[in-house]
């Protein structure tokens, strides 16, 4: 969400792109599934708070790279979401990047960034421009 927000709403003194990266890890990209089932009970979303909230249906104002780690290993349906904000927000600037992870759940993937080695933490530090292992 975070890249795509109108930061000059804000501050107009914010910079045009405030943001030179992000890593969505694992992610629910659209929320009307969510609103369609039974977690809509607690969570209790309107047709036009899921639409709100769901960046898929954004229009991305960041154009800075994004990652959108997922793991192989998880149900299809976040593995549907990460490549429909990928696709979506092709459209405008850079494709997103999506990285299915073998091997990884919605779980484990998160503790790749405990180890500075692993794959989810390299393609970051790729992505800053970062190389570690000097």
């Amino acid at each position: 969400m975070l890249m795509a927000t109108d930061w000059a709403a804000f501050d107009v003194g914010l910079p045009p792109q405030p943001i030179c990266g992000g890593c969505g890890i694992s992610g629910l990209y659209d929320l009307e599934p969510i609103r369609l089932c039974f977690l809509n009970e607690d969570l209790k979303l309107s047709k036009n708070t899921a639409r709100r909230n769901s960046p898929m249906q954004q229009r991305r104002t960041c154009l800075s790279s994004l990652l959108l780690p997922v793991g192989a290993s998880e149900g299809p349906e976040y593995l549907r979401q990460s490549n429909g904000l990928a696709d979506a927000w092709s459209r405008c600037g850079e494709t997103p990047k999506v990285l299915a992870m073998p091997g990884h759940n919605h779980f484990s993937i998160a503790a790749q960034l405990d180890d500075s080695e692993s794959e989810l933490s390299r393609a970051i530090q790729d992505q800053m421009g970062l190389n570690l292992s000097t």
